[in-house]
This record gives structure tokens, C-alpha cells and sequence, in this order.
């Protein structure tokens, strides 16, 4: 059936091609080998046709949608095959598009894409003004946007340290605190991984996350027994890889701000991991002598 299916996405009728695109998207979605069969049928193509030229809004959002099926699951496709979409979804993100149902599929299709190799997440970040969109989604205060573009710049930043600066040049640091006082607690927990991420980047980087007080005093609040576990978690990996690499004066403004006791708090915790990195950190901060440089 597929390449039927795949030759009525260029069908004279609007409506048969939003099916066929529809069904696609679904085959797609079973899983990578399923996705795969479909790829192989030259379903790109014809499906980005339809998106640059959609009939109506209805097509637009199910090709789209069909679009991030085709980029889902692991082994993810081979960038040579996502290349050609990556045009298609920095536009489908960006101001132009007057329609947050197809933004947010477009974005989660990016966040698939980047949650691969470094090779697919800097043929992402090479689109014009692409992680801008993604930033101003971020900023947007609607948490359906707010998910699938912090995913992607989360993954972004986890990519080599020019990917990771690309992301902080673009404002990331300035969105960090509205993100981390959110009410969802997934947008709480991926800022914090976003923010350990860039903890573990370059000693400039490290220097940068290190003058936004405002992050960090959040982050030690999303350590405190008060917050959901799976914030916790990530909010202790920010200051285990922050230690870790830390100059003295980073660790005396984290004891200026009180670090010892969220890390304390941590120590009840009934996850072997999460312990061992907050005794390492509180190891560094026993160890340290403010007359050394």
C-alpha cells in the first residue's frame, strides 16, 4: 500500500493528499523500520511539497505532523534524508507561521532530529534564525510551544561546545529564570538539564553561567526537598558539573548563595547516582581554600 499512498500525496485533491499524508504519518509512527519503508518510497519529497504549497490550514498541520513521524525514532534517519526538510521546518517555527498547532509539531520534529549526532544537530543550527525561533517559543508563556523547542535547544546544547555557544548567544541565559519559576514541572527539568549542559561546557561558558546569580539561586531552589524529584535530579547534576570544573570563586559565590544545604538535603535520597555526585560536590566544597588561585 505504501507507494500508493506515497503517489496520492501529489493527487489534484486537497483532501486525498491530507489522507494520504495522514496515513503515512501513522505507518511512520509504528516505529523506525516502518519509518523507514516509507522514506524509501521518495515520501519526502512529495510531502514538502505540500507543505510549501498547502491547499489549507488542515493540510498544513497533518503534513506537518507526518513530517515529525518521518523524523522520529532511533536509529534516526540519515541526514542526508532530513536535510531537505530542515528549510521547510525552520519556516514552519518561525514568525511566519501564524499557527501554534503546526509550530508545535515542527518543533518536536527539530527536537528528534537534534536528539541524534552532533553531525544532524549542526546541519539544524546552520538554518537561518532557527534557534531564534526556538528561543522565542521559549518565550512565548504557552507550555505546548515551550516543550518541544526547549527539547531542542537542550539537545542542542548537549552537542559539541560551538553548538552549545550558538544556543547561549542566542539568549538562552536570559529565558533560564522565567523557565526554571514555571508551573510545569517538565519545563523545570529540562531548563535545569539545558543549564547542566552548559555547566559542562568551556571554561568561557562555565564563566558565563557563572554572572547569571538569578539561574543559579533557582537551580539550589529546584534542589531543595520542597521540589518534584525529577527536578531535583537535574537541578543536582547543574551543580556537580559546575564543581566539578569550577574555579574558587565559583565555588564562593555558590557558598554565598547557600549551596550546602540543597546539597545536604539531597543526601536522604534514595538514588545511588544522584548521591555519589552530590557528595562529590560537597567533597569540592570541604576541600576548598579561598587563599588558593
Amino acid at each position: 500500500a505504501i507507494p500508493h499512498l506515497v503517489q496520492l500525496l501529489d493527487s489534484v485533491s486537497p483532501d486525498v493528499r491530507e489522507q494520504a499524508a495522514w496515513c503515512l504519518g501513522n505507518v511512520a509512527g509504528d516505529g523506525p523500520s516502518y519509518r523507514d519503508l516509507v522514506l524509501s518510497f521518495d515520501a519526502m519529497e512529495l510531502l514538502l511539497k505540500n507543505i510549501s504549497q498547502p491547499a489549507t490550514i488542515s493540510l498544513l498541520r497533518n503534513a506537518t505532523w507526518t513530517l515529525s513521524n518521518f523524523c522520529r525514532g532511533k536509529p534516526s534517519p540519515t541526514i542526508d534524508v532530513l536535510a531537505p526538510a530542515l528549510p521547510a521546518l525552520a519556516y514552519l517555527i518561525s514568525d511566519q507561521i501564524d499557527d501554534s498547532e503546526t509550530r508545535i509539531d515542527a518543533a518536536w520534529a527539530l527536537s528528534y532530529i537534534c536528539d541524534s549526532d552532533n553531525d544532524h544537530i549542526e546541519q539544524v543550527i546552520a538554518q537561518p534564525d532557527l534557534v531564534k525561533s526556538l528561543l522565542r517559543m521559549c518565550a512565548s508563556g504557552a507550555n505546548t510551544q515551550i516543550m518541544p523547542a526547549l527539547r531542542t535547544l537542550g539537545n542542542i546544547v548537549s552537542g559539541t561546545d560551538v553548538q552549545t555557544q550558538a544556543v547561549l548567544d542566542g539568549g538562552l541565559m536570559q529565558l533560564a529564570p522565567n523557565l526554571l519559576q514555571n508551573s510545569k514541572k517538565s519545563v523545570r527539568k529540562e531548563t535545569c538539564w539545558a543549564v547542566s549542559n552548559v555547566a559542562a561546557g568551556t571554561t568561557r561558558q562555565l564563566d558565563f553561567l557563572m554572572e547569571h546569580m538569578d539561574v543559579l539561586k533557582l537551580v539550589l531552589e529546584q534542589m531543595s526537598s520542597g521540589a518534584e524529584w525529577d527536578v531535583r535530579k537535574e537541578a543536582v547534576w547543574v551543580i556537580s558539573n559546575i564543581s566539578t570544573a569550577a574555579k574558587n570563586a565559583h565555588l564562593l559565590t555558590l557558598l554565598q548563595l547557600g549551596v550546602i544545604a540543597p546539597i545536604c538535603d539531597v543526601l536522604t535520597v534514595d538514588d545511588a547516582k544522584v548521591v555519589m555526585c552530590a557528595l562529590e560536590a560537597l567533597e569540592v566544597f570541604l576541600k576548598l581554600n579561598d587563599t588558593r588561585t
